[in-house]
């Protein structure tokens, strides 16, 4: 059966309209990000130039993002450890680590840290241990409990702190069981620990990373890792053509040496 001149005329349109779609939802594609990302984010740009997608990388508080991702509201997050999929389950794993990411316990006290063997912060650089990418396989996590330790100064378990939608802090107290106070900011967490309010922080090496050069005071950490996964980039369902492209991308960006060049930026 044949299409008449009509009928094949709204196909044509039908289309045209649906390609069109398509590019609109590109011009801008929208990828969530929390506070912290930036040598991701500068990854991620070249990735997605490479692939010729116009990106727009926008800052949501930890949760909102995933929710906004999960519901097609944004394309995609920047980057997000495994922990979270099983409950989001619109949101799908570009399957490339872009790093292994570590966690520690901040202090502006070496003492409260002398159970943990603490070295001061001036001597840390992230090993190029920490950021190994392009492995396709989950990092079994490892956790390092901080929930028998006591503070030295006052006797009484440790006051751990950590910013308040931050999925790798909040999966570490889960599994561990450590009692820790949330706030909404970096900020107010560097501030809560600077005067004494809290024994310790968690950050993640990337955290740490892009606030190194912001803090007017000497912080050190524990020589274990708290905790230790895998980080990965994820895409709503809608956009998963894109993922063979974006994990090429990856590889290529590995292998030519872009993404060395910007990990030496910030001091990794």
């Amino acid at each position: 059966m044949s299409l008449s001149k009509y009928g094949l005329s709204i196909l044509i349109f039908l289309v045209r309209l649906s390609l069109a779609g398509q590019t609109d939802a590109l011009s801008p594609f929208i990828i969530g990000f929390v506070e912290g990302d930036d040598v991701i984010l500068e990854f991620l740009q070249e990735v997605y130039l490479d692939i010729g997608v116009n990106v727009e990388f926008r800052e949501f508080p930890g949760i909102r993002s995933l929710l906004l991702a999960n519901e097609g509201e944004i394309a995609g997050v920047a980057n997000r450890i495994p922990d979270f999929e099983s409950k989001y389950r619109n949101i799908l794993r570009v399957d490339v680590a872009l790093f292994r990411l570590e966690m520690h316990g901040y202090s502006t006290s070496k003492s409260e840290l002398t159970p943990f063997l603490a070295e001061p912060s001036d001597d840390f650089l992230a090993p190029q241990s920490s950021f190994l990418y392009g492995n396709r396989s989950n990092l079994v996590p490892e956790y390092f409990s901080l929930k028998s330790y006591q503070s030295p100064r006052s006797g009484y378990p440790l006051k751990v702190g950590y910013k308040r939608g931050i999925l790798m802090s909040e999966s570490y107290i889960l599994h561990t069981g450590v009692t820790a106070s949330d706030v909404t900011s970096y900020r107010q967490l560097f501030l809560f620990l600077e005067i004494g309010r809290m024994d310790l922080i968690l950050l993640n090496d990337a955290v740490y990373v892009s606030w190194k050069e912001r803090l007017d005071f000497a912080l050190y950490r524990t020589r274990e890792s708290l905790y230790t996964q895998y980080v990965y980039h994820y895409l709503h369902k809608d956009y998963q053509y894109l993922i063979p492209d974006i994990e090429k991308a990856i590889h290529d960006l590995i292998d030519n040496g872009t993404y060395e060049e910007i990990l030496s930026k910030y001091g990794l």
